[in-house]
């Protein structure tokens, strides 16, 4: 994947984290097709597009940006739980 002039797919195969890929729809600089691109080479990514927003949504639409943000970050809280409840779980039935 090259980007602005830089290849960065090796450092894109680094990366391990769920990650939230958030672009406006409209976007002149990265295009739909980048973005989809960049949410499938990231192993554990989702992809978000912001309605009628160019290329910095945080700044062009702020309430939708933050909604998406704090959506992800409230799905990672809702997996951590579940997870823990399941080991929880799982070493009461080993009791």
């Amino acid at each position: 994947m090259i980007t602005g002039g830089y290849n960065v797919l090796n450092q894109i195969k680094q990366v391990k984290q769920k990650c939230l890929v958030l672009c406006g729809d409209d976007d002149g600089i990265i295009s739909n097709k980048q973005a989809y691109r960049l949410q499938q080479e990231l192993p554990s990514a989702i992809l978000r597009q912001v309605g009628q927003c160019g290329h910095i949504p945080h700044v062009e639409k702020p309430r939708k940006a933050a909604k998406h943000v704090l959506d992800f970050l409230g799905s990672d809280s809702v997996d951590k739980a579940d997870t823990e409840a399941e080991v929880c779980h799982s070493s009461l039935k080993a009791l």
